[in-house]
Formats: structure tokens, sequence, C-alpha cells
């Protein structure tokens, strides 16, 4: 119970803060850097496996 609670105060202190809406704009922004960044590498596997 202890814990459900303490979970609660973090996801409430993260929500009052703007810290959760920051991190739901960050995360997809990263992802697509991440894609972008791999492509060539992504591409020359395909290649290799003839797909």
């Amino acid at each position: 119970m202890k814990q459900l609670m303490a979970l609660t105060v973090a996801l409430l202190v993260l929500a009052g803060c703007g810290g959760m809406t920051r991190a739901v704009g960050v995360v997809p922004n990263t992802f697509d850097d991440l894609g972008k960044k791999s492509a060539a590498l992504r591409g020359a596997a395909d290649s290799a496996t003839g797909q």
C-alpha cells in the first residue's frame, strides 16, 4: 500500500510540474532521431539479408 501511495505522489508531482508533458514530447523525438541516424545501418543489414 505504501508503494502505491508513493507512486501516486510521484506521478502527481511530475504531472504538476510538467515533467510528464516534457517526457511525452521528448521520447518520441528521440526515437525519430534514432531512426534517422540508424537508417543507413538498417539499409545495409536489409540488403545483406535480401529483404
